[in-house]
């Protein structure tokens, strides 16, 4: 008899695109927020808000990496319904239908 512990870890199809999802919608935020820096004219308030900008920027990218190393560690054979298979590849792709999130239709 098998012991369960030693079965790879699984998750259902949900799971994986609850995790490609934030996987590429906080890479994008992430680059959207590096978009929108404002000029101050105040040369240490623009300091200020130069860095803690810059800081959320990193840590939603570490969130993206973070989704994108559990997705690899799953090891799916095949990728489930509505999750792309280059998930891997930095696979930003933009909606064709306006409105629709980076990620594409849910």
């Amino acid at each position: 008899m098998s012991d369960a512990s030693s079965r790879p870890a699984t998750a259902d199809a949900a799971a994986l695109r609850a995790l490609a999802t934030a996987r590429l919608e906080t890479r994008a935020m992430s680059d959207r927020l590096l978009d929108h820096l404002p000029d101050l004219g105040d040369v240490p308030t623009q300091r200020l808000l130069d860095t803690w900008v810059e800081q959320a920027a990193d840590a939603l990218r570490a969130l993206s990496e973070a989704a994108e190393e559990r997705l690899l560690d799953l090891g799916r054979a095949s990728a489930p319904d509505g999750i792309p298979t280059g998930y891997a590849a930095g696979d930003l792709a933009r909606s064709a239908r306006p409105g629709a999130p980076e990620g594409g239709p849910r």
